[in-house]
């Protein structure tokens, strides 16, 4: 972009931006007074006519003195306005987009270059695409943005997700769908066709912008399926058998990952300093609960007041049960999905199961998302999962006069779930260096796991949902051994 261009819109971007920005769905930081808004670099695709297509890196100052960056595709319009809101959606930036990735061009900005890259094994996918396609932008997400692309008969063929709030570094959905799809045999997922980073002049780690996948046929994401199935039949044992298959297939995936050289991906030992920083994060997750949780005991149901009483008890005495960890070290631990629930897995029109979005827990640094950890967190992630799938399908079924769940479904799909998982993973070469082979050790370890995503979600539904405070509040009981009657 010629200099006479780019500060015209360093300049447009100062004024305008942050009007702008807390209006966009995938905006992160709206809870935060920006200061002021700077271009740090643009990135330009393409002219068409007398449009420039743009992707520009901008720099948020917050009042409270933070900083982030997110990326703005833009379209530049004759007279220097600009148009942040419907780039995405049109047929131009689409075009420019998927041009420069199947050519796996570098583009140069002012600070620094846009590397655009097509996969070894699936990038021939994004060459077929330019040579015709229909894209539509998918209204599904909040803190990125997806676009569908599909062949000129309609076949949906490609999904272009575009990294809204930046950081430096590899972001691991990249990472991980690209290491899945071109050095193992799993399939159960996305497949990786290409990706574009931005690297900075100065040095350092890349920024990750964009990835292209395949796009996946499907019914659904878990969560929405499941409750589609569960309210629209009386017979909630059908959905056992998928459970149990999604266990199975979860295992795939951690063998998978598990089975890679590269240094990223190379398993490793766990040693007592993980054990010892596992227990330190729960303890600072009790430690942010306890005082919210005990100011809101006295406005909680009198039910609920007192299990919240009892529950405070017992979380303060956790550290003794910390030695359910000790099994667990020499085995090994590796990277994992790290933010696993049901709307990260997809219910395919092959009726079994992909899974998706390996960012990981979005509030979280990405050198911590990108940590190796033991599989049994990704596995309580699920199981709490269907903690909450019991509840909202016992709702939805009484909402549609359907019979009410058994008493013991729950237990049962949490059951199905863990057999599946654990069955395979133990008869698998390697799996067994990856779960306790001690009778019980495996589910006291996973017990851990599940307290820590408990005591996060008690704190979540605190501040956002407190009408459903009530099911990780339950579920974090049951884990503590603390009944209502006690």
């Amino acid at each position: 972009m010629d200099e006479p261009a780019y500060d015209l819109l360093a300049a447009k971007l100062a004024s305008d931006l942050p009007a702008i920005l807390p209006r966009q769905r995938w905006y992160g930081d709206k809870n935060l007074a920006i200061a002021r808004c700077e271009l740090l670099d643009a990135i330009e695709l393409a002219a068409v006519g007398k449009e420039r297509l743009v992707l520009a890196l901008a720099g948020v100052r917050f009042k409270n003195t933070q900083r982030a960056t997110y990326l703005c595709p833009m379209r530049i319009l004759d007279g220097g306005e600009m148009d942040l809101e419907t780039p995405l959606d049109r047929a131009e930036m689409q075009a420019a987009l998927i041009g420069a990735s199947a050519a796996s061009r570098r583009i140069r900005g002012r600070s620094g270059t846009a590397v655009f890259t097509a996969g070894s094994r699936h990038g021939h996918w994004l060459s077929e695409l330019a040579g015709g396609f229909r894209g539509r932008l998918s209204r599904a997400e909040q803190s990125n943005s997806s676009v569908i692309f599909s062949s000129p008969a309609g076949a949906e063929r490609l999904v272009l997700k575009c990294f809204r709030r930046l950081a430096p570094g590899v972001n691991p959905d990249s990472e991980i769908s690209e290491f899945l799809s071109e050095r193992t045999a799993f399939a159960a997922t996305p497949l990786f066709a290409g990706s574009a980073v931005y690297q900075p002049d100065s040095g350092g780690d890349a920024w990750t912008l964009a990835i292209w996948q395949q796009y996946v046929a499907n019914r659904g994401d878990g969560w929405s399926y499941l409750i589609e199935a569960l309210t629209a039949g009386d017979s909630a044992a059908a959905v056992l058998p998928q459970l149990q298959a999604l266990g199975a297939t979860t295992a795939d995936l951690h063998l998978a990952l598990a089975s890679g050289g590269e240094p990223a991906f190379a398993p490793e030992p766990i040693a007592a300093a993980d054990l010892a920083r596992w227990r330190g994060d729960l303890g600072q997750w009790v430690g942010r609960l306890a005082p919210d949780l005990k100011r809101a005991a006295g406005d909680l149901p009198a039910g609920d007041g007192a299990l919240a009483r009892q529950v405070l008890v017992r979380l303060a005495a956790l550290p003794a049960s910390a030695a359910d960890l000790e099994p667990l070290a020499g085995l090994r631990k590796i990277r994992i999905h790290g933010d696993y629930h049901l709307g990260q897995v997809l219910r395919t029109t092959r009726d079994d199961w992909a899974i998706f979005d390996f960012e990981g827990e979005p509030a979280r640094p990405l050198p911590e998302r990108r940590r190796k950890h033991a599989v049994l967190k990704d596995v309580a992630g699920m199981l709490r999962s269907l903690d909450y799938l019991a509840f909202a399908a016992g709702r939805a079924r009484a909402a549609a006069a359907r019979p009410a769940l058994d008493a013991g479904w729950r237990g049962a799909a949490r059951q199905a779930f863990w057999n599946g998982y654990r069955d395979r993973l133990q008869a698998a070469p390697g799996g067994p260096d990856l779960l306790p082979r001690a009778s019980g050790a495996a589910e006291r370890a996973l017990a851990f796991f599940e307290i820590e995503k408990a005591v996060y979600e008690v704190a979540y539904e605190l501040s956002h949902r407190p009408d459903w405070l009530p099911i990780p509040l339950a579920g974090l009981a049951r884990l503590l051994g603390v009944t209502p009657a006690e």
